[in-house]
């Protein structure tokens, strides 16, 4: 084998690996985009997500604010009821006791 065939050789054998490396970028790169894009649907999705949950917990405050809005209306109910029954026991009492004197 002479010195010439072997450079010849060795140079398509470097050849021929460059072209490896190449492709293997290549690869390397098409998986990087098919990451990002996966990454990109994924923050996509959880920005979502934390959207829904941000309006799902107003909504919540809403609800809880309402609740203790009527609960406090019928606390006042009561208690404007309970004292109107307490009044008009008072009145049927003294109408009792000065009626029977």
């Amino acid at each position: 084998m002479t010195l010439d065939r072997l450079a010849e050789m060795t140079a398509r054998g470097f050849s021929d690996v460059s072209k490896r490396f190449d492709a293997m970028d290549k690869r390397f790169d098409a998986m990087d985009k098919r990451f990002d894009e996966a990454d990109k649907q994924f923050r996509d999705f959880r920005d979502y997500v934390d959207s829904r949950f941000d309006k799902v917990e107003g909504r919540l405050d809403d609800v809880e604010d309402a609740l203790e809005s009527v609960a406090s209306r019928l606390n006042k109910i009561e208690t404007a009821v309970i004292a109107d029954h307490h009044n008009r026991l008072i009145r049927l009492e003294a109408h009792v006791f000065n009626t029977h004197k």
